[in-house]
């Protein structure tokens, strides 16, 4: 099928939730104005379909003003297609071409006839209309097929007529059409040219479009990895206003390549246009640029390292941040950059505890990042102290709402770890105890698994009073429902775990026949991810081998794994490896089975050696022990 085909369907429902959703995030964010709203939607859109990505924008833009005091997204669609439809019906060429765009786009019922009898009609209109904007839709209709024969040689020509006139989408498309070479001459200075025009004369997409061929030139993207033109695209786009570009340009490393001479004259160039910037902004008082103009004179980056110069820009931006975050900051950015200044140190002494408190404060207006940098903070600092099971579990849930679900997953790594803390204290007390229950709650009410089977032993065991069956009951079946949930979705780890569940009868009927069944699910997709180098699953793969779960009891298969995944750097999989040489180990000796005569004293002492080298100290004591017995060698 043509690219240009009718027949081409394109996800208006796409279009239209993007819509929404930037018209709710304008409505949040009060100080952001509804004017980039054409750009923004025309980036997004014709990313999949640059021809009438435009015009499904424009009337995207028309339905959503016309919808605005709507309640839902159906209701918005209704009322814009019903003005859209009216002006259509009282002779409006361009509404009338809209609609007709709808039925060919439709995803759900699309109607190309009628459509095209409503683009012959616009065609009609068109052709008796001399302005530029007549041109360029014409030249969409002939380029596409619609209402028209399909004629690439009369689009090209009205095209380059209209934006000859200065009609900046049409200059736009030429610079595409040049770039592509279908209908023209391929031409990277003609379509720089054509660029250059449009984003003068105002194109919402041309930055963008220079920016993303940059890109592809850079990732190979579509086209082969030309580092000399993707440079030339990125300088451009830069040029133009873009401050990604501008970012790119200035990089001293490029990826996967070195600079020619003329390059490198054009990146230094483009740093010191960065640090006149950043000069500019820091003297005006732009606590981002003086916080960037620190750090320049801190690692000596386009200036000479000045600890003095840091320290002075260090506390300016320390001061503006405070400032802003205390008076006007309702997005959370102050906050977020204030509380990294107490993380690191910058103007200010370090303080964990106002960084956490800043963090929270930022993800509370809506900052995406800042509960995330607090779940690091939380994890690997143990000095930030005085954190409440009530504050960490507001915390995640304004995170989930935020749909930051790492930050998420960490605060409840965060609270299993606190709750661990208080369960396994030598002496256990009722205040311990209960602490222990509130920290697995907050993890286990946020539906994590981990958590949820952590409480449910605690109550089975009695570890923290009397036990309570009934609760670790309650829990474990929380968790086997949210690993049901994750193991028919293909997770390996919840097919695990939801075996064990099934193997011990917890939280759902003991079944040996379903948790052969998942742990024969688990070792397949461990054993896929473990061929395509995954450390993380080649240390389950290991364990399986180790225990026999999903697969036979295979010694050979689970040191290879785990080997593999220790060459990958993974301490997870070096304490696992430890364990195994402990457990060969017992298994040499016996020990393993009182009743058998089976025992090799040399290869125990070996697996024992392994596992001693890994820092598995039950192994360091036991080899101690054989040589103390004058078993070993």
């Amino acid at each position: 099928m043509n690219k240009w085909s009718p027949a081409k369907k394109f996800s208006l429902r796409r279009a239209m939730r993007l819509a929404m959703r930037f018209r709710d995030e304008v409505k949040r964010q009060e100080s952001q104005r509804p004017a980039p709203m054409k750009g923004m939607l025309c980036v997004a859109v014709t990313l999949e379909d640059r021809l009438y990505g435009d015009l499904l924008t424009r009337y995207c833009e028309h339905w959503l003003e016309i919808g605005a005091d709507a309640d839902n997204e159906r209701e918005c669609l209704r009322s814009g297609l019903r003005r859209s439809w009216e002006q259509a019906a009282a002779g409006d060429a361009d509404r009338l071409f809209e609609i007709a765009l709808l039925f060919f786009s439709s995803s759900h019922r699309p109607d190309h006839d009628l459509a095209q009898e409503w683009c012959r009609e616009c065609a009609d209109h068109y052709e008796n209309r001399q302005d530029v904007e007549a041109l360029f839709r014409m030249a969409l209709l002939c380029q596409a097929g619609w209402g028209r024969q399909a004629d690439s040689g009369h689009a090209v020509t009205r095209l380059r007529a209209a934006a000859e006139a200065g009609h900046a989408d049409a200059a736009y498309e030429m610079g595409v059409f040049c770039w592509e070479g279908h209908e023209l001459p391929q031409s990277d200075s003609e379509a720089e040219k054509w660029f250059r025009l449009a984003a003068e004369w105002g194109s919402p997409l041309v930055l963008q479009y220079i920016y993303s061929l940059g890109v592809r030139y850079l990732m190979g993207h579509g086209v082969e990895k030309d580092h000399s033109r993707s440079r030339r695209w990125f300088d451009l786009a830069a040029q133009l206003g873009h401050p990604e570009a501008a970012e790119v340009m200035a990089m001293h490393d490029y990826p996967d390549c070195s600079l020619t001479a003329a390059e490198q004259e054009r990146q230094r160039y483009w740093e010191k246009h960065r640090l006149h910037d950043e000069e500019d902004r820091a003297q005006s008082g732009d606590a981002d640029a003086q916080l960037l103009l620190a750090l320049r004179y801190e690692r000596g980056e386009g200036v000479e390292a000045d600890a003095a110069m840091a320290a002075k820009w260090f506390e300016e931006s320390f001061r503006g941040f405070l400032f802003k975050a205390q008076h006007d900051d309702p997005e959370g950015d102050a906050a977020h950059s204030l509380a990294q200044c107490y993380l690191f140190g910058q103007g200010t002494a370090k303080d964990y505890a106002k960084a956490a408190e800043w963090f929270a404060k930022a993800g509370e207006a809506g900052n995406f990042m800042a509960f995330t940098d607090l779940a690091l903070l939380l994890l690997d600092h143990d000095r930030v102290t005085g954190m409440t099971p009530l504050q960490v579990a507001i915390w995640i849930d304004r995170a989930g709402k935020l749909h930051n679900f790492d930050a998420v997953d960490m605060l409840c790594d965060y609270a299993i770890r606190r709750g661990a803390d208080y369960e396994w204290r030598k002496e256990v007390t009722e205040e311990s105890c209960r602490l222990a229950i509130e920290w697995y709650s907050v993890a286990a009410n946020a539906d994590d698994v981990s958590a949820q089977v952590s409480l449910a032993q605690l109550y089975e065991s009695g570890h923290c009073g009397t036990p309570d069956l009934a609760l670790a009951e309650f829990w474990y079946s929380k968790a086997a429902i949210q690993n049901q949930r994750l193991a028919n979705g293909g997770n390996p780890y919840a097919q695990r775990d939801l075996a064990c569940l099934y193997e011990d009868g917890k939280g759902v009927r003991q079944d040996d026949a379903m948790a052969k069944m998942w742990f024969k699910k688990a070792a397949a997709t461990f054993r896929e991810r473990a061929e395509k180098g995954d450390a993380a699953a080649q240390c389950e793969l290991a364990d399986m081998f180790c225990c026999g779960a999903g697969v036979d009891f295979d010694p050979e298969e689970a040191e290879k794994w785990y080997q593999s995944a220790c060459a990958k750097g993974s301490e997870q999989a070096e304490k696992h490896y430890g364990n195994f040489c402990m457990k060969m180990g017992c298994i040499c000796l016996g020990l393993d089975d009182p009743d058998s005569n089976s025992v090799d004293r040399h290869a125990a002492v070996k697996w024992l050696q392994k596992g001693a080298k890994l820092g598995n100290t039950h192994a360091i004591d036991a080899l101690d022990y054989l040589q103390q017995q004058d078993i070993g060698d």
